[in-house]
């Protein structure tokens, strides 16, 4: 901090330091730092099926003479400073390894725009599809730019992802990790990793990210709330990167991790070769379906209805014998609810089937690394939304089932909160590779009760708009009198299927 009081003192009004862009508060008058400040804030949008406001939050720190904000908004109301801190004006280092490996057209021009991008404003986000390989894409990047790097991620699969594509395309880059209090490694390190939540909870020295020249955010969407966007007001860089699929929040708030690390630069998503994708779509029916609203004010209870839907005994048998079907036309299974108790059911409904003989896995949050890496191998995986629609890459899936509703509201132009469903980040866990030899099937449990119509008409538009060439079959089921068999006959699909409409 003395530096930066010293550039002060010297007359400077604006400059780059690793807390963000400065501004010298007596520069500015009163006026102009009541607007920013107002302006600097989080505005999350309110979800309309909640009566909760959103509470907004500062997207600054304010000391007695200087304000600090994000970089790249600072960079375009103020423009580049003249002016940078000896710590955020990092030399290259001619130890970084090189880059060993080819690129794909695709990225090696969303990695040329992104250089150009990095020489020009100093930040940018790259949104590829699922499947199209950002991780190689900025390690490439890294490879030319050739300063310590600090890579963000929010889940510890994607740490050991980074570690082991690091260590497989930049064979000579040390590697160290900012994870907890004790798995601290930064010293001498050429990339680090850093968690999400260590950063943010963990207020470490500020001189450990003194010698960063580059900060790399994975999955940027998710830096955007109240507590996790402060990280960025802890550590910034003179080169900044983001990388995500999908570039957009439920909240509205993209703006912010845009403020921080730059403007989408390159966007694109997968175009895929191999057989037409094939959507499944079930409507359930149930006289053991139930509403419930809240006495007080009428207004539907979500948690409590979800948490009847997932015990529903019909519904769960039926979802086992469709696994049975799945797994019986040779497919690897992705099955996805949102409730871990809900698949830990189903998975013991699994083990005590005579009739399974293949094997099946829990993919959930608090598991050993070293199960969740076992139980990729299933044929079947059992997995939480939210442990698997980030991060996750394998490649031999070809089946999506979703066996919970999930909301997809992105089609509609409203002020409220939208998409909370991640659906492109969902179903692109079966399309890391191109499918030859048999077609990707996303099977979709429509609940044909209450919101839950609402929410799979959603859905539906959803898959219209990003599969291209979707295929489409529908059944009709209904619970009370059949609940035993799913009628998937997937071989049958692949010969009848119907163009979508």
């Amino acid at each position: 901090m003395k530096g930066e009081e010293c550039i002060c003192q010297k007359g400077g009004v604006m400059y780059l330091s690793k807390r963000g862009y400065v501004v010298n508060k007596a520069e500015i008058g009163q006026i102009e730092l009541t607007e920013l400040k107002s302006t600097l804030r989080g505005r999350p949008l309110q979800d309309v099926n909640y009566n909760q406001v959103p509470v907004a939050f500062p997207l600054y720190i304010e000391t007695k003479n200087k304000i600090y904000i994000p970089k790249m908004y600072g960079i375009s109301k103020y423009g580049y400073p003249k002016v940078l801190l000896d710590n955020f004006n990092v030399q290259r280092s001619e130890t970084f390894g090189d880059f060993k490996g080819d690129l794909f057209p695709v990225q090696r021009e969303a990695a040329d725009v992104m250089l150009q991008t990095l020489g020009t404003t100093g930040g940018g986000i790259l949104s590829l599809g699922t499947g199209l390989g950002k991780t190689v894409t900025a390690l490439y990047i890294l490879s030319q730019l050739k300063v310590k790097t600090l890579i963000i991620v929010n889940k510890i699969p994607l740490m050991r992802q980074w570690e082991e594509e690091i260590k497989q395309f930049i064979p000579g880059g040390s590697v160290g990790f900012l994870q907890g209090s004790k798995n601290v490694s930064v010293e001498s390190k050429d990339i680090v990793i850093g968690m999400l939540q260590s950063l943010a909870k963990i207020d470490y020295p500020p001189e450990i990210f003194n010698d960063f020249g580059a900060l790399v955010v994975d999955e940027t969407h998710n830096i955007a709330s109240k507590v996790f966007s402060q990280v960025l007001l802890k550590v910034c860089c003179k080169y900044t990167i983001g990388l995500t699929a999908t570039p957009s929040r439920s909240d509205g708030c993209e703006y912010v991790f845009k403020w921080f690390l730059g403007e989408v630069v390159y966007q694109t998503k997968l175009e895929r070769a191999g057989m037409a994708p094939i959507l499944r779509i079930v409507k359930l029916k149930s006289k053991d379906y139930r509403e419930i609203t809240n006495p007080k004010n009428n207004k539907i209870q979500f948690t409590a209805m979800l948490s009847e839907l997932v015990e529903m005994p019909k519904r769960n048998g039926f979802i086992v014998e469709t696994i049975k079907e799945l797994v019986g036309s040779k497919r690897k299974v992705l099955v996805m609810s949102d409730r871990r108790d809900h698949l830990k059911h189903i998975k013991g409904m699994l083990d005590t089937d005579p009739e399974v003989q293949f094997s099946h896995g829990l993919f959930i949050g608090q598991m050993k690394m070293a199960e969740l890496e076992a139980n990729k191998t299933c044929d079947v995986i059992l997995a939480t939304f939210s442990a698997f629609s980030e991060g996750v890459s394998i490649k031999d899936l070809n089946t999506l089932f979703l066996i919970t509703p999930k909301k997809y509201i992105g089609h509609i132009k409203t002020s409220s909160k939208q998409e909370s469903g991640k659906m492109e980040q969902i179903v692109g866990r079966i399309f890391r590779k191109d499918h030859l030899e048999m077609a990707p099937l996303i099977v979709d449990l429509f609940d044909e009760f209450s919101v839950y119509r609402s929410q799979s008409n959603g859905r539906k538009v959803f898959y219209k708009t990003y599969l291209k060439d979707l295929k489409m079959k529908i059944d009709q089921v209904d619970l009370d009198t059949n609940c035993t068999s799913s009628h998937i006959e997937t071989e049958r699909i692949q010969q009848e299927c119907l163009l979508i409409d």
